[in-house]
């Protein structure tokens, strides 16, 4: 699907199901589902990186956890700078993080385009929610990492 949208097709979600798809438990994805999820994001950012970040250097991740961390490790391996990472929990405020700091927020620039990976239930509609108020728009400003 990526393959075909780098090529400009359109897609879109349709209402109902098209496919029927054979799902074993012996499946990889289903037996080691970490190196599903580590692929998948590979993949993702190796896109993200050729079709709408060519002309950037730079990113923020929001989320400074599980999700902010394995999607920083390949945003490097595609040569970005990550400038910072976003989070709201005190412990993590202040630190570094594969080489960036964490802060909240308050610090993020309009010069800098911004990666959205939390893992929370709920802390993306409220993400998104703060952006707008900002002025942010998704995909132009952001893009959101499910």
């Amino acid at each position: 699907m990526l393959r075909l949208y780098g090529a400009g097709a359109q897609v879109a979600k349709v209402p109902r199901g098209v496919l029927w798809w054979g799902d074993q438990q012996q499946r990889l994805t289903r037996s080691r589902p970490e190196d599903a999820f580590t692929q998948f994001r590979r993949c993702k950012v190796h896109y993200l990186r050729a079709l709408h970040l060519k002309e950037r250097d730079r990113v923020a991740i929001w989320g400074a956890g599980k999700e902010g961390r394995a999607l920083g490790k390949h945003v490097k391996r595609v040569g970005l700078e990550i400038t910072r990472f976003i989070d709201i929990a005190p412990t993590k405020l202040g630190k570094r993080l594969l080489g960036a700091p964490v802060e909240t927020s308050e610090a993020l620039r309009r010069d800098e385009y911004l990666l959205v990976a939390v893992g929370a239930a709920g802390a993306r509609d409220l993400i998104r929610e703060e952006l707008a108020a900002r002025g942010w728009s998704e995909p132009d400003d952001y893009r959101t990492m499910a």
